[in-house]
C-alpha cells in the first residue's frame, strides 16, 4: 500500500513539474517571436544599472553624432567604452566639441535615465551632469 501511495506522489509531483515546464517554454516562445524581423529596439529601452542621481565614472570617447531617432538630426555625445551613449550636461558645448577625435576621456558627474526635451530625438542611455573631464592614456 504505501508503495501506491509514493508512486501517485511522484507522479503528481511529475505532473506539476511538466506543467512549469511547458509554461516556461510557452513564455520564451513567446518573448522570441513577438520580436518581427522589422522590430528593432534602443539601448534606451533597456533598463540601465545607474540610479538616478548616482555620481558615476565613466570612460571613453566624444561623438560628433550620438545615434538618434530622426536621421537630420545630430547631436554631440559621449561614447562609453562598452558602446553607451550619454547626453553631457552642464558644461560648456563648444569646449566638448572640442574634444571630439581628440582621444580618450573620463567624465565624472551625476547620472539622470531623464532625457531633457532637446534632446528627446537622441538614442542614449541617460544624461550625466558633469562635474570632471579627465583626459587618459590609454583604452
Amino acid at each position: 500500500m504505501e508503495r501506491g501511495r509514493s508512486s501517485l506522489l511522484i507522479k503528481r509531483q511529475l505532473a506539476i513539474i511538466g506543467s512549469i515546464a511547458a509554461v516556461a517554454a510557452v513564455a520564451l516562445f513567446m518573448t522570441i517571436f513577438s520580436f518581427g524581423a522589422d522590430d528593432s529596439f534602443s539601448i534606451t529601452e533597456i533598463p540601465f544599472f545607474f540610479m538616478n542621481g548616482q555620481e558615476i565614472t565613466v570612460r571613453g570617447t566624444f561623438e560628433e553624432c550620438a545615434p538618434t531617432k530622426m536621421l537630420l538630426i545630430c547631436y554631440p555625445g559621449f561614447r562609453s567604452d562598452d558602446g553607451n551613449y550619454f547626453v553631457l550636461t552642464d558644461h560648456d558645448t563648444k569646449d566638448l566639441r572640442s574634444l571630439i577625435k581628440q582621444g580618450h576621456f573620463q567624465v565624472t558627474g551625476k547620472f539622470s535615465p531623464e532625457i531633457p526635451e532637446e534632446f528627446a530625438a537622441a538614442d542614449v542611455a541617460g544624461v550625466i551632469s558633469v562635474s570632471s573631464i579627465t583626459p587618459i592614456d590609454s583604452v
